[in-house]
């Protein structure tokens, strides 16, 4: 089986990675693993190997990574078009139009394509753009960044899962695509990676996002960890208060019910840990000076809550201050404020 990851970032360089290692140790592994990056990245990986660290401070190299790169001219691509069975998209939201120029020659008929993005509105977006493609709901979960000057993907805690399935309008098709995938997660899990195929991927793909919002929206908004949050007097009663927005727009717009107790009861312990170091990837990326995910975890939720009349002051309070931070990092990148 032959597997196409765009990008090498944090997620797409860490899940890549853990198969491509398992697949160098494991020789009887049929499995092949190519990564769609940049030159700069590429000429990255190829010095250096791609670089895991551990949340110990460990660094696991992996040497002899496979990568085309998503600058060539479409004409030096062709001759690889059938060559995957699986594109695993890893991108950042306000990547994704370039991300699915890049993969469109590759994206054949029976190709399966898995997007580990959050959020929902990069689903129809996708499908929209290769209708022939069985395209798989899919999230995953890890607190990670990449030091874009070492190359490094820094693992910060150990939680490090995948989760991917059909949606339910799509489980009549293709069979062979659906094998592939099902094939990957075996790969992963094999990896040493929380890997499953969910039966309800739109609920799991809804709990994820419900949970990112949460987060994203409080660190961005308080400009501190959860844990720092948490260890204020109203901290919890803040944060249970925004992942109630969340989830009253998950029960109208996805007729997902909260389940604090049960399937969301891992993410509900992270909102009562204070201990916890987890900041969002947004809010880092906000620290950083960098674009946000913004437009597609806030903005689109805020969206579909206005849809059905539903209240959510605390997400639209965060959403304004990223959005000033966007204006600005427009004005100090451009000279412009395209907003």
């Amino acid at each position: 089986m032959k597997i196409l990851i765009l990008g090498a970032g944090a997620v797409g360089g860490y899940f890549g990675g853990r198969l491509v290692e398992h697949l160098q140790q494991h020789e009887e592994v049929d499995l092949e693993v190519t990564f769609l990056v940049r030159s700069e990245r590429a000429q990255q990986i190829r010095n250096d190997g791609l670089m895991l660290q551990n949340p110990d401070g460990s660094i696991t190299k992996i040497s002899s990574v496979a990568t085309v790169l998503s600058d060539d001219a479409p004409s030096e691509k062709e001759e690889l078009r059938c060559e995957f069975d699986v594109i695993v998209l890893a991108c950042k939201s306000y990547g994704l139009d370039g991300a699915l120029d890049a993969i469109t020659p590759y994206a054949h008929s029976n190709v399966a394509l898995l997007p580990l993005l959050n959020g929902m509105a990069h689903m129809e977006m996708i499908q929209h753009r290769f209708p022939s493609a069985t395209v798989w709901g899919g999230t995953c979960g890890i607190v990670a960044t990449l030091d874009s000057d070492t190359g490094v993907i820094q693992r910060m805690t150990p939680s490090q899962f995948v989760r991917a399935g059909l949606v339910e309008h799509k489980k009549s098709e293709n069979e062979e695509a659906k094998a592939v995938v099902v094939t990957l997660m075996r790969h992963w899990k094999d990896a040493g990676i929380d890997a499953e195929v969910s039966d309800d991927i739109l609920q799991t793909m809804w709990d994820k996002w419900t949970f990112l919002a949460t987060a994203a929206a409080s660190t961005c908004l308080m400009s501190a960890s959860l844990g720092q949050i948490l260890s204020t007097d109203y901290g919890q009663e803040f944060l249970l208060a925004v992942y109630q927005e969340c989830n009253a727009v998950a029960t109208a717009d996805g007729g997902i019910q909260a389940d604090l107790d049960g399937r969301q009861a891992r993410y509900r312990h992270i909102f009562s840990d204070k201990t916890s170091i987890i900041k969002a990837s947004m809010c880092r990326d906000m620290e950083s000076g960098g674009p946000t995910e913004a437009d597609h975890i806030l903005g689109d939720m805020i969206q579909r809550a206005t849809k059905h009349g539903i209240p959510t002051p605390l997400i639209k309070t965060a959403y304004i201050k990223l959005q000033i931070h966007e204006a600005q990092r427009q004005v100090a990148t451009t000279g412009t404020n395209d907003k």
